[in-house]
């Protein structure tokens, strides 16, 4: 199992913690709803940004998503500073870059993305 790279750094600002959805709802002619639980256990999703300091490492970065953002890697969470597996949620092809430049400072990337994981699910 690969792990998240270092010199991808998740930024504080916007990091938002959600439960995804662990229910099924079924609407049925009637209009009555039915809703009953489709699993045990719903995965917790971390919307982050994450500050790339480089074009080199945007380069580098863009390589490993490609290769393991669809996968389970090793991830240290900010939230709770727990090492679990995550994967990017949509893989590499859900990633959004963006150039940022401070004035008169050289360029950086921001990319914001989603990663999904178990709570319980600990390395």
């Amino acid at each position: 199992m690969t792990a998240w790279p270092a010199y991808a750094v998740v930024e504080a600002d916007g990091y938002e913690v959600v439960q995804d959805v662990d229910v099924r709802r079924t609407t049925f002619e009637s209009g009555a709803v039915r809703q009953a639980r489709r699993s045990t256990s719903a995965l917790l999703v971390r919307i982050v940004r994450v500050h790339i300091d480089s074009d080199a490492d945007l380069a580098r970065f863009r390589v490993w998503a490609a290769r393991h953002a669809h996968r389970w890697f090793a991830w240290n969470d900010p939230h709770d500073g727990v090492l679990r597996r995550a994967r990017v949620r949509g893989g590499a092809g859900s990633i959004r870059y963006a150039a940022r430049s401070p004035a008169q400072d050289r360029r950086y990337w921001a990319a914001a993305l989603e990663i999904e994981g178990l709570e319980a699910d600990r390395i």
